[in-house]
């Protein structure tokens, strides 16, 4: 009987276990990819202050802020 009962249980959790595993993946899976657009536009915004890419002028002038204000949205703004 209780064996029973434990298997009626879990097959009934069984569906929301597995949507919720699959809910988890997606968010995680969201989560890397925003990790690597922030990553890449973090890269293109302090290589524009070091001159080393973009204008090859060393400074934060106007295309450093341009360039760091996706990122900036992108983190502030960005709900899993």
């Amino acid at each position: 009987m209780a064996i029973a009962n434990k298997n009626q249980v879990a097959n009934y959790f069984k569906t929301d276990v597995d949507k919720n595993k699959a809910e988890i993946d997606s968010l995680k899976s969201g989560i890397t990819k925003k990790e690597k657009e922030v990553a890449g536009l973090y890269q293109s915004y302090i290589t524009e202050a070091e001159g080393s890419a973009g204008t090859k002028k060393m400074g934060k002038g106007p295309i450093y802020k341009e360039k760091e204000m996706p990122m900036i949205w992108l983190l502030n703004n960005w709900i899993p």
